[in-house]
């Protein structure tokens, strides 16, 4: 079991030791039950992840994470321009992200020797430049949280009801069940793709993933990992556990 370390980015050895294609798993500590946050929590223990990416731009090499993230738009709506908050796959300097993400615990998940050896660094730029600007997929994110045990669940309560119908459930598992696409994501989704085309290993279906998946794939170093934000100590459960098929 991979041994969890206290660290900061704005140590030289640890950001000068993150390197392309290292996960940035998130967990919002204590949110409340009108955050959105919350409801992730009750499927996924993390509630975020991005990768970590350096830019080189004027001669400056500077750390990013590139993920699901927001943004301002202007957009023009019933005859006039107003200011409106998307989503969609961004890059975001480290030092940002994690100035903003107050209340939050941040961890660096680094690449296993295995895993590094096999990464194709060209095929890793290349998705995170073919995917910069993909919108977040909100209907994949619902999706993703209700998978056929939970319909599975719900159906012995409904069952009771005097117009309960047998072939409801099977209609949810239809409805919820997340058919596989790159033209919208969800941050889970960017992650695991990235992880496909440049580790070279089979995901079944991106669209379906959760950041405790992202935690969870046997990608990571199996000595260490590191929380670089958050004031109280939390291990991710069941980091780095499920094997590669």
């Amino acid at each position: 079991m991979p041994r969890l370390h206290i660290a900061t980015v704005t140590d030289s050895n640890i950001y000068g030791a993150i390197q392309d294609g290292d996960d940035l798993i998130f967990r919002k500590v204590k949110p409340k039950i009108t955050d959105i946050h919350w409801w992730i929590h009750l499927v996924s223990w993390p509630d975020h992840c991005a990768k970590a990416v350096w830019i080189d731009k004027d001669g400056v090499r500077t750390l990013h994470a590139i993920g699901t993230y927001g943004y301002i738009a202007l957009i023009q709506k019933r005859g006039k321009w107003v200011q409106k908050k998307r989503y969609a796959v961004l890059y975001v300097p480290i030092e940002i992200l994690l100035d903003k993400y107050e209340g939050t615990n941040a961890y660096w998940c680094p690449l296993s020797d295995e895993m590094r050896a096999n990464f194709d660094s060209g095929s890793f730029k290349s998705v995170c430049q073919e995917m910069e600007g993909v919108p977040y997929d909100y209907w994949r994110f619902i999706g993703v949280g209700i998978d056929d045990e939970h319909i599975d669940w719900l159906m012995k309560g409904l069952k009771y009801l005097p117009f309960y119908r047998g072939w409801w459930g099977k209609y949810l598992k239809r409805i919820f069940r997340n058919s596989e696409t790159i033209s919208k994501v969800v941050c889970s989704g960017f992650t695991s793709y990235a992880d496909r085309v440049s580790l070279g290993i089979n995901i079944p279906n991106i669209s379906e993933m959760t950041p405790q998946d992202q935690a969870e794939r046997q990608i990571h170093d199996k000595r260490n990992y590191y929380q670089i934000l958050g004031q109280e100590k939390l291990e991710i459960p069941n980091y780095n556990t499920i094997e590669l098929t």
